[in-house]
């Protein structure tokens, strides 16, 4: 607030003829509010985790439907970035995950769009998934920027941010991972996560595998 509010008065001391000044500090404002957007949704949802607030995560969710939407939400996206995205279904259509659609949505969408702030035009990014007995186990992979070994077993805590200056730049709220994790948890999943500077970073979801017959989602 404090950021925005600066710039709104720098622009109230603007000349008419600075326009590409005043462009510059309005996207700045845009960008800003975005942030501050972001965050307060994101800490609304960890505060209804914390709550204790009820979701049904006894959903039947199809993995291919799942994957097949993942693709077409980010595909834009990542070709207006240049990256090379790739998502490889489950041969097996009848395949489903038990849990809360909204929940795993939300999961995969937060480290997707990490994945691609943190990896440069012509990098790939990759979502694959492996079929276990009980489990469901999705990864996404790029061969972005990385993160420093020293700073991984931190990565799911709440407001921690690797390069504070770099994730505030890119909209970052210090929240997305530790959500994410939250959120695995209460579907009764686990996530990890392995990384090495300028060769890239893999994140593995683990899901419940649904065996029983139930009401897709």
């Amino acid at each position: 607030m404090t950021s925005v509010k600066s710039y709104i008065e720098a622009l109230r001391g603007l000349n008419e003829d600075e326009r590409e000044t005043r462009q510059a500090f309005l996207e700045v404002i845009e960008q800003e509010t975005d942030r501050m957007v972001r965050l307060t949704r994101d800490l609304l949802q960890l505060s209804g985790l914390d709550r204790g607030q009820t979701y049904n995560v006894h959903q039947r969710i199809s993995v291919s439907n799942l994957l097949a939407q993942v693709k077409q939400r980010f595909q834009l996206q990542a070709e207006r970035q240049q990256l090379e995205f790739t998502v490889y279904e489950p041969d097996d259509e009848g395949t489903y995950i038990v849990g809360n659609r909204d929940m795993v949505n939300r999961i995969l969408d937060n480290l997707i769009s990490n994945a691609m702030k943190y990896t440069p035009a012509q990098g790939h990014i990759t979502v694959c998934t492996r079929i276990l007995r009980e489990r469901i186990v999705v990864t996404v992979t790029d061969d972005g920027i990385g993160i420093p070994e020293a700073d991984l077993p931190r990565v799911f805590e709440r407001f921690y941010r690797v390069d504070k200056g770099r994730s505030r730049k890119l909209g970052g709220t210090g929240l997305g991972l530790a959500l994410a994790r939250e959120m695995v948890e209460r579907l009764g999943g686990s996530i990890a996560m392995t990384s090495e500077p300028d060769r890239g970073t893999q994140v593995k979801v683990t899901f419940v595998r649904a065996l029983e017959v139930q009401g897709e989602a």
